[in-house]
């Protein structure tokens, strides 16, 4: 069994994952969750990332504040065309 991860660090994870506007990928995203989370359990790792980019995406389409050109880059990165 892994060790346990608190809600606040999950949430501080997932928030720090939003910052990274240089990553695009999942993959890039993962790594970056790896290297500086060590503590949160690869189990956890694609969920977290996949989870704050679709509740990005989400705000975005709920609160538009002009960031559809990332989002469009983040998207395109990660599902091609």
């Amino acid at each position: 069994m892994s060790p346990h991860v608190s809600t606040q660090t999950l949430i501080e994870v997932a928030t720090a994952v939003l910052d990274q506007h240089h990553n695009f990928t999942e993959a890039e995203l993962i790594s970056y969750v790896q290297e500086c989370y060590p503590e949160v359990p690869d189990q956890l790792q694609c969920p977290l990332v996949v989870g704050a980019a679709a509740g990005a995406q989400r705000a975005t389409h709920v609160f538009p504040d002009g960031k559809e050109q990332m989002l469009a880059k983040r998207e395109k990165a990660w599902y091609g065309g």
